[in-house]
């Protein structure tokens, strides 16, 4: 049970991941931004993740790892449906991309240390293959699916992505 847990957290997270990871370029220059500016912005996401999974692991360690895990996932799961639907200009995207850089990467940084929490040592290879198999099969599909949510025809295309995106970060808290 809590190696399944552990795999919903890490599948919801890693989608969410993969969905901003790709999708902040292609936001970017739907509101007007230039295409370098996008790039800049999806560097600068990038970037927070040097400082973020640092500091996550760190209070990780220090104020349990679920405990962070459940804080993290709440905090980046508000920026996402509650500020980048809005983002309309660079400085509000570039504000976005160093907070959800530095957060989003909740999943990826806990996962291991949740699993090893849940299974005897001599189990972890098993499980750890088990979660990554889910989450090759869903991240696979991740960006298409979201691409395909997109809605060009309305005043916020992405609105739809950045629900399911959110929505997801949600689930896996």
């Amino acid at each position: 049970y809590a190696v399944w847990l552990v795999t919903f957290f890490y599948v919801f997270g890693q989608i969410s991941y993969i969905i901003i990871s790709y999708s902040m370029n292609t936001y970017a220059i739907s509101i007007g931004l230039s295409q370098k500016q996008g790039s800049h912005l999806t560097s600068i996401f990038n970037a927070g993740q040097v400082v973020g999974r640092l500091a996550i692991g760190n209070l990780g360690d220090n104020f349990g790892r679920s405990n962070i895990g459940v804080i993290v996932s709440t905090i980046i799961t508000i920026f996402i449906l509650c500020m980048w639907p809005f983002c309309k200009n660079f400085i509000s995207l570039l504000f976005f991309a160093i907070i959800s850089g530095g957060l989003s990467a909740v999943a990826n940084t806990l996962q291991i240390s949740l699993l090893s929490n849940c299974v005897p040592v001599g189990m972890f290879p098993a499980a750890w293959s088990f979660e990554n198999f889910w989450v090759g099969i869903f991240c696979l599909m991740s960006e298409p699916v979201s691409i395909k949510l997109r809605d060009l025809d309305s005043d916020y295309p992405f609105l739809k992505s950045q629900l399911f995106c959110g929505f997801l970060m949600l689930g896996g808290t």
